[in-house]
């Protein structure tokens, strides 16, 4: 329950935040920015969508739970989105040089490892590097952000776009903006990060047949989720044609 309120405040300040930049005036809109640097210069926001996405259990937690992450996450990507090329931290482990008479500034730099920017997945124990000797040391840097390549690592899980799936199952009872949201992430999934052989598995099938036998799913305010999955079973076939193994699903 504590979770879901928290959800549920962390959902109204990003949809806050993108609507001063997007119909705020200039003062609104340079506030705005402000904290949005602040936000996002952590690097932990995708992170933190992991995390929600993860926690969620289907059988112990309200659909408006869910229903919130989506949103939140819709508009969170916006925003990043807008706010790539900025500099965000980054974390990196490198060797101290060794203490050694003939040279006190051994260079530790070679076998460093870097986290991503944001999203990424480097060791958290620094044992775990394959470092043959010398201490490690964590240093924080500043790069730009790339909001291509944590778009890809945060869509590519399928424990997130697992759940987008189980979302479209529900839509009769979800209110449009959610499934928009649904809809552009699958979107950005397919178009933009070139996943669209994650939506071909059996059990994500057997969601869109679901959906397009529903008499609901010709109703007005769904057009844009009966047209995405339109879209998916139509680019199925195409390409089984090409590659016939795909219909063993």
């Amino acid at each position: 329950m504590q979770l879901s309120v928290l959800v549920g405040l962390l959902k109204q300040l990003f949809l806050f935040l993108d609507e001063m930049m997007r119909f705020g005036d200039y003062e609104t809109q340079r506030v705005a920015q402000l904290l949005r640097h602040n936000i996002f210069y952590e690097g932990e926001v995708i992170k933190l969508l992991e995390t929600l996405f993860k926690a969620y259990e289907p059988f112990r937690m309200p659909p408006s739970y869910l229903a919130d992450v989506v949103v939140m996450t819709h508009a969170v990507l916006r925003q990043l989105e807008q706010y790539g090329g900025n500099l965000v931290k980054r974390k990196v482990w490198k060797r101290k040089p060794k203490k050694s008479a003939g040279d006190a500034d051994a260079a530790g730099a070679e076998g460093a490892t870097a986290e991503g920017a944001i999203g990424a997945t480097a060791p958290e124990d620094p044992t775990e590097l394959n470092v043959d000797d010398g201490p490690l040391a964590p240093l924080v840097e500043e790069v730009p952000f790339d909001f291509e390549e944590a778009l890809f690592k945060f869509v590519q899980q399928r424990e997130v776009l697992s759940r987008y799936i189980s979302l479209l199952r529900h839509f009769k009872s979800q209110p449009e903006e959610v499934m928009h949201a649904a809809c552009k992430l699958i979107s950005r999934a397919v178009k933009q990060c070139k996943l669209e052989p994650m939506f071909f598995h059996i059990d994500t099938l057997l969601v869109y047949d679901e959906v397009l036998r529903d008499a609901f799913i010709n109703q007005p305010q769904h057009k844009e989720l009966r047209h995405t999955v339109t879209y998916l079973v139509r680019r199925y076939f195409e390409v089984a044609k090409q590659n016939p193994a795909l219909f063993v699903e």
